[in-house]
C-alpha cells in the first residue's frame, strides 16, 4: 500500500499544504498536515507529513511518521 503524503512547502507567500494556504507560519500549515495524516492513518491508511522551507534556504526539515 502507498502512503499519502502531505507536503508543507514554505513560498514568498506563505506556508502551503499542498494547494491549501497560505498560512502565515510553519506550524499552521504542519498542525493542518498533521490532522489529516492522523484521520487517513485512523482509517488503515498510511499518511507521512513532509516539511520543506523555501529553496533557498536548504533541504527537507522534518519527516513525520
Amino acid at each position: 500500500m502507498t502512503d499519502m503524503i502531505f507536503t508543507v512547502k514554505e513560498s514568498s507567500t506563505g506556508w502551503f499544504v499542498g494547494e491549501s494556504g497560505p498560512f502565515f507560519s510553519r506550524e499552521r500549515a504542519t498542525d493542518l498536515a498533521e490532522g489529516m495524516a492522523a484521520a487517513l492513518r485512523s482509517f488503515g491508511t498510511g499518511a507521512k507529513v513532509v516539511v520543506h522551507e523555501a529553496p533557498t534556504r536548504g533541504a527537507v526539515l522534518w519527516l513525520g511518521h
